[in-house]
């Protein structure tokens, strides 16, 4: 009876009954919805270190495009790209594109080192009198004789510079591009295409990441794309093919690069160099303008001794285009990426 009294009610205008199946829902949900936030509002920052979570998770950054290409195409596309670098080969009437040492410096009136003392350099090394110290380094030769730059043809020549069509970008011969790599890679020496994919630097590798996302799967369009865009930089003039440093017997135009690595070898190097950073005065180790000459101490073996820890040793030879000619044979000194990474990185420690 009281229940039909309610409804009566209820249709004729009085409120609805309390506990009416949709009233029943909408509490259910409203309580529902409550908990759930009290529920997150408790656990605070997942990320943020607690008592029962002491060490903070780091939050890692999205990678930005270049991020993921370098890593996608060190994972899965450099093997590619190695491969297709052992096929590519530029053609002949493009070499007319590049432009010698003599031709570029002679568009340059007062060139801020002689052409003559850059080439020196580069056949001969940092130290272009070392052969008279030393004959071999761990047992490659250090006197064989060098083909004069004025008999050399034209793509032998192109060898000591990497000017290609008319850009100033490459100004260093094709072999000290592989040694600044090697160096920052920290790889004593390279044996054949499969190991390419880890001399590139950074800013190579996204270059060939931006090639090979490009074009993909298909080899032949990537064999293009690279004598395009990457050949040129890293060319062998003479066989118009990648320029490979790991011959040791003569291949022309071809070359054979090491790091000097091994201990006693390395001692016997560095005593020579520095016998003759003594002979002819270290550049840090200079008068002062506000000195007299003889004011300062000259520098001492053993003060020489400590900055050689801060270099590296790199041994090169270079073939020309016919058999057994040398074009270039010496030691390269360079700062040892590794060395200085880790005084930048000791530096910011103490500035924290």
């Amino acid at each position: 009876m009281q229940r039909t009294t309610e409804s009566r009610n209820y249709q004729q205008g009085g409120r609805p009954p309390l506990l009416s199946p949709f009233n029943v829902l909408i509490m259910a949900i409203l309580l529902l919805l409550l908990g759930y936030a009290l529920f997150w509002m408790s656990r605070g920052d997942p990320h943020a270190a607690r008592e029962d979570n002491p060490v903070a998770v780091p939050i890692k950054p999205t990678p930005s495009l270049d991020e993921w290409s370098a890593k996608s195409v060190r994972a899965i596309g450099l093997a590619h790209v190695g491969a297709a670098l052992a096929k590519v080969s530029l053609p002949a009437e493009r070499l007319a594109e590049y432009h010698t040492l003599d031709e570029v410096f002679g568009r340059t009136p007062n060139p801020v080192v002689p052409i003559a003392r850059r080439l020196e350099t580069f056949q001969r090394g940092t130290y272009p009198g070392l052969s008279s110290k030393l004959e071999n380094v761990m047992g490659e030769p250090l006197n064989s004789p060098l083909r004069a730059y004025a008999e050399m043809t034209s793509a032998e020549k192109l060898l000591f510079y990497s000017d290609w069509a008319g850009t100033p970008t490459r100004d260093l011969p094709v072999y000290y591009e592989m040694i600044n790599r090697m160096n920052s890679a920290d790889l004593p020496e390279i044996s054949g295409y499969g190991m390419l994919d880890a001399v590139w630097n950074e800013s190579d590798v996204v270059a060939l990441a931006a090639i090979y996302r490009r074009t993909g799967r298909e080899k032949a369009k990537l064999i293009d794309a690279l004598t395009e865009e990457w050949l040129p930089m890293f060319l062998n003039p003479i066989s118009l093919r990648l320029f490979e440093p790991w011959h040791k017997e003569w291949a022309a135009g071809q070359g054979y690069i090491f790091e000097i690595t091994e201990p006693k070898e390395r001692i016997k190097l560095v005593d020579a160099v520095i016998e003759i950073q003594i002979g002819q005065g270290t550049p840090h180790q200079q008068p002062r303008s506000n000195e007299m000459p003889w004011s300062r101490p000259a520098p001492q073996p053993a003060e020489i001794a400590d900055t050689m820890d801060y270099y590296k040793f790199f041994y090169y030879r270079v073939y020309g285009e016919n058999p057994g000619t040398v074009l270039a044979e010496g030691v390269l000194q360079v700062e040892s990426y590794q060395a200085k990474l880790g005084r930048w990185e000791s530096k910011a420690v103490k500035q924290e």
